[in-house]
């Protein structure tokens, strides 16, 4: 695997005609129409990597009000912490200790963010842990079982906290276009969300996008896939510049779909109806289903 050129799975993935691995001007966030102004981010996994680099400083740039930070590392996070609040003064920022898997700690996260904002606009689910490369019959499977909780039961549960939070929220207090960012892979399957009501997502105007953040320099890439580091080219800003873009009303017609991060944004947005209309950038099962496909005429 080490053999293969650095841009292979860019190359195997592609949807657009340009591709990117870094910022470019359309997801930049000194954009007007990417402003942040006045909103509220939840952002888990944010003790570093994505969650400190990409998604933290690119809302804090974008002017954000105020970003709600968790991780297992509560040191970390205050660390982070005074990393943006001395680039980003005016940015409120509140760190809270979080284990994703554990519905009491959600609980009390969740709490916390309640009782400084009386609502929240986005949500970045970037938790997430691999456990190497290993075969079903080789792999610990206390290991995958953890993965599991922290990769599925994690998301869940901070996006069931965050559906909480829209439901509870006044009308004067309601976010106008609130979105949900996934940035591992387990949601792509499923449109939007599993066990959330289409009801209530349509009531909410919700937007859920599963992003591939491409192959950034992070730590599970030195941890899991050290093969791959020649590969890891794309920034922390293409990432948290495309997730700015997915957070604003044009974006919603991308909601239950699939995006990577090295797609051109603006290309996509020229292709809207090509993408709506034929059903695009979904993962589905086909297939003629019903005992009406096997009755003789």
């Amino acid at each position: 695997m080490d053999q293969l050129p650095a841009d292979a799975f860019l190359q195997q993935q592609r949807f657009t005609y340009s591709t990117h691995r870094d910022v470019y001007p359309f997801i930049s966030p000194s954009k007007p129409n990417l402003s942040q102004h006045n909103r509220i981010i939840v952002i888990t996994g944010a003790s570093q990597g994505l969650g400190h680099h990409a998604f933290a400083r690119s809302f804090a740039a974008a002017g954000a009000k105020a970003l709600v930070l968790g991780a297992r590392n509560a040191a970390k996070l205050e660390v982070v912490k005074q990393d943006l609040l001395k680039e980003f003064p005016k940015v409120e920022v509140i760190v809270e200790q979080l284990h994703v898997e554990q519905s009491a700690s959600q609980v009390q996260f969740w709490s916390v963010a309640k009782s400084k904002f009386s609502r929240a606009d986005v949500l970045c689910s970037n938790t997430g842990i691999d456990p190497g490369n290993a075969t079903v019959e080789g792999i610990d499977p206390e290991l995958w079982c953890t993965a599991m909780d922290i990769n599925i039961k994690g998301h869940f549960l901070s996006c069931h906290h965050f559906l909480l939070k829209l439901l509870t929220a006044s009308t004067e207090d309601a976010p106008a276009n609130p979105t949900i960012i996934d940035t591992s892979s387990g949601f792509a399957v499923l449109s939007p969300v599993p066990g959330f009501s289409t009801n209530a997502i349509s009531k909410l105007a919700l937007t859920v996008v599963a992003m591939h953040p491409g192959i950034v320099h992070t730590n599970i890439v030195d941890t899991a896939f050290s093969w791959a580091k020649h590969m890891a080219l794309d920034t922390h800003e293409l990432v948290g510049g495309t997730a700015l873009f997915l957070a604003t009303p044009e974006a919603k017609f991308l909601s239950g779909r699939f995006v990577c991060a090295n797609w051109d944004m603006e290309e996509l947005v020229v292709r809207k109806d090509e993408i709506v209309q034929e059903d695009k950038l979904k993962m589905t099962l086909k297939g003629d289903f019903g005992s009406q496909h096997f009755e003789t005429k």
